[in-house]
């Protein structure tokens, strides 16, 4: 089932998640569902590096059990080929999230010259803000291993110069059912709407939730399983010593070695150059038009400091680049140093 119907703005709370990618001065870049969907901690490229390490991992461990013995010892190299050959085969579908991150631009909101714009196949197409409409579709069904599809998304419309129209979709519900949020496809446009009329200081404060990739720094931070015995009522403290602590031990050793090659990807792979047609000398750092237009990204720590009110309120999609990340956190540390200091 596909139903699509109009959104009027501002008759929803606004609220957004990690479909926003950055919060310039004059620009909003939001990622399309293809790219919310392939980026991000637990997005589908993390999910599949986790999946093709674990394959590998349980290739050895049912060949240590079967045969007796370590399959790299001894020479076995057949069955060790045979390993390598099947774990590429099943780590193909890589080259997807490797495309998506490499080659995926965000749709810009543009509140300066108050157009919207979008790249597709090295085409910019731009569409005026006070003509573009969002559209609620609900879409609804089956995949084919049984699993119930029903995405709500957001969907925008540019011309395709051809007297046509080129549909622009994404993700409208991003959060878990528990959040208490906002979150729905008239919250986000709610959100990008306030954005391009009242600007970026009215905006509400983003869902602390999305971090992009972890840092190896952070990977103690995010990792630590103490304290083991959190539960208030004594009763549940063998279970969580006997069964939660186990299986938490269990993901870290997946968790880990995913998230490294994750990050090692995601960081070295540049995403394409902006375009001329969408930079925005105002918002952007001139770089972009010759490098990574990829901005700094959101790590878990980022997340912990906003939590805590350690950067800026909408977070650190403020800035341009990884740098001004660390200056801001580093400002706000020695900032946090002084009060701390006795007599103040």
């Amino acid at each position: 089932m596909d139903r699509t119907r109009p959104i009027l703005p501002f008759l929803s709370e606004p609220g957004a998640g990690s479909q926003i990618e950055r919060i310039g001065p004059t620009c909003l870049d939001v990622r399309a569902r293809t790219e919310n969907l392939w980026t991000g901690l637990g997005g589908g490229g993390w999910g599949w590096i986790w999946m093709t390490l674990c394959f590998v991992a349980l290739w050895q461990i049912l060949a240590f059990t079967l045969g007796g013995e370590p399959v790299a010892l001894e020479g076995r190299w057949a069955n060790q080929i045979e390993m390598a050959l099947l774990a590429a085969f099943f780590a193909l579908p890589l080259l997807i999230p490797v495309w998506v991150w490499r080659k995926h631009l965000p749709v810009r909101f543009n509140r300066r010259t108050r157009e919207v714009s979008m790249e597709l196949r090295g085409k910019v197409y731009t569409v005026p803000w006070d003509e573009l409409a969002g559209r609620r579709r609900d879409l609804t069904g089956f995949t084919f291993p049984g699993v119930v599809l029903h995405d709500k998304l957001l969907q925008i419309e540019f011309p395709d110069g051809k007297g046509g129209t080129l549909t622009m979709l994404i993700n409208g519900q991003d959060h878990s059912r528990g959040a208490q949020i906002p979150n729905s496809p008239e919250a986000l446009w709610s959100y990008i709407s306030v954005y391009m009329e009242q600007g970026p200081e009215a905006l509400p404060l983003l869902v602390p939730r999305g971090e992009d990739y972890v840092k190896p720094s952070e990977l103690f931070f995010v990792t630590n399983p103490f304290p083991i015995l959190t539960a208030r009522n004594p009763l549940w403290w063998p279970l969580q010593l006997f069964v939660g602590f186990p299986l938490l031990c269990l993901f870290i050793v997946t968790f880990v070695p995913t998230s490294l090659v994750h990050y090692w990807l995601y960081t070295s792979i540049p995403r394409q150059p902006l375009p001329e047609a969408m930079f925005d000398p105002e918002n952007d750092d001139p770089s972009v038009l010759t490098g990574n237009s990829r901005p700094p990204g959101r790590t878990s720590l980022d997340q912990h400091q906003l939590l805590r009110g350690g950067v800026n309120r909408k977070g650190i999609l403020f800035y341009r680049n990884r740098a001004e990340v660390e200056a801001a956190l580093d400002r706000h540390l020695a900032g946090r140093a002084q009060v701390g200091r006795p007599g103040r």
